[in-house]
């Protein structure tokens, strides 16, 4: 994980996650889990809506990590 990434998980960790399928419902200053092994993300410092909900604008989107199949963009 880089600086930004840390800096933005750090950003996202002052909300909470929402519930699934958006999220994995962590609270604020929880780390966001993988809603299917229960482990820590891999790929992203949260999901995709907590980086949105916590004002973060430039975290990469990995879309391994994004949570439901319509929000996945295409390649």
């Amino acid at each position: 994980m880089n600086l930004d990434d840390v800096a933005d998980r750090e950003q996202a960790e002052t909300v909470p996650c929402p519930d699934r399928p958006r999220g994995c419902g962590a609270r604020p200053d929880e780390p966001c889990r993988n809603l299917h092994t229960g482990g820590p993300l891999q790929h992203l410092p949260a999901h995709a809506a907590r980086l949105a909900a916590a004002g973060v604008r430039h975290a990469p989107l990995d879309p391994r990590e994004i949570t439901s199949p319509h929000e996945r963009t295409p390649r």
